[in-house]
């Protein structure tokens, strides 16, 4: 997302991805796409509910619960991210696909992704490494390295697919709903439950979707400061959120996701222009991921700081 951002603002100048600025760029893009997808984390509460009886219709809230305990049995996890973006500013269009295998685990925190980005009918490959609060990129054969910001980090470490619908349970629990709101639904399909919330059907009830903005524009607010350093001057306060749709395919008999997809259309005004950006993505989990995430020391010794 915020690669096509950096283009447009280095476009008019004859600049392609100054290094300096990038860097910090290609990280938050992993912190809004993290936003949706989430890593797991050992939870704090767990279902009290631990019932399988035969024949039992689950609830959405039970579904939940149980693929929350599910992924926290997990060290880690190995998945495959796709996606295609579109974002206009300008004038100007700019189509983004992207395609990365991304390994994460939990305990230590640790993150390692390899893929490429088609942009502007080029082709980016990339390698990162997120390790004791390091990051390393490789940017056109050359590695370079940061200290990951620490708001980046905890957002990473907080977030796991489940916590969407958790914060939503008790969003509806805050504001007296008893049941779950049109734009949330749950059916058993192909062996699994798909677990779908639709912002645009949200909207009905101005008090839910308000609380799910604002939710939103903090988890984003997190990375301004250094959005601000690579000269980037986004207002979260006034981001406007057309269409958020994900839906979650979660294993009918162990509860383990499968995969996730998800859909976004928000409005970001960013010095003096607004830039409307689309997403379609989807995040397949490959399994558990029992290894150990380490920088080789090749890497260490030639990386340069930033």
């Amino acid at each position: 997302m915020l690669e096509s951002i950096m283009y447009i603002l280095n476009y008019e100048k004859g600049e392609t991805y100054m290094k300096k600025r990038l860097f910090p760029v290609l990280a938050m893009f992993m912190v809004l796409s993290m936003i949706f997808v989430g890593c797991s984390q050992p939870a704090e509460n767990k279902t009290a509910d631990a019932d399988q009886a035969n024949n039992k219709e689950l609830t959405l809230t039970e579904v939940m619960n149980k693929a929350d305990e599910a992924m926290t049995k997990q060290k880690g996890a190995s998945y495959k991210m796709d996606g295609k973006q579109k974002m206009g500013a300008m004038g100007m269009t700019i189509d983004t696909d992207f395609s990365f295998d991304i390994n994460v685990t939990n305990e230590p925190q640790a993150m390692y992704m390899k893929g490429k980005m088609e942009l502007m009918g080029q082709s980016m490959p990339m390698e990162m490494y997120f390790v004791d609060n390091m990051m390393y990129q490789n940017m056109e054969g050359n590695w370079v390295k940061m200290n990951a910001p620490a708001e980046m980090m905890d957002q990473m470490a907080k977030e796991k697919p489940s916590d969407t619908f958790k914060k939503l349970d008790a969003l509806l629990k805050k504001i007296g709903v008893e049941k779950e709101p049109k734009g949330v639904t749950m059916k058993k399909e192909n062996g699994t439950y798909v677990v779908t919330i639709d912002s645009t059907q949200l909207e009905g009830d101005q008090n839910i979707f308000d609380e799910m903005l604002k939710e939103m524009q903090g988890q984003l607010g997190a990375s301004t400061k250094e959005l601000k350093d690579a000269g980037m001057n986004i207002d979260y306060s006034k981001m406007k959120i057309d269409k958020i749709k994900q839906a979650m395919h979660i294993d009918e008999k162990t509860f383990e996701l499968k995969f996730v997809d998800q859909e976004i259309k928000m409005t970001v005004p960013m010095d003096q222009e607004n830039f409307v950006i689309e997403q379609t993505m989807k995040a397949t989990v490959n399994g558990a991921f029992d290894g150990k995430i380490e920088v080789p020391e090749d890497v260490k010794k030639k990386a340069t700081s930033l």
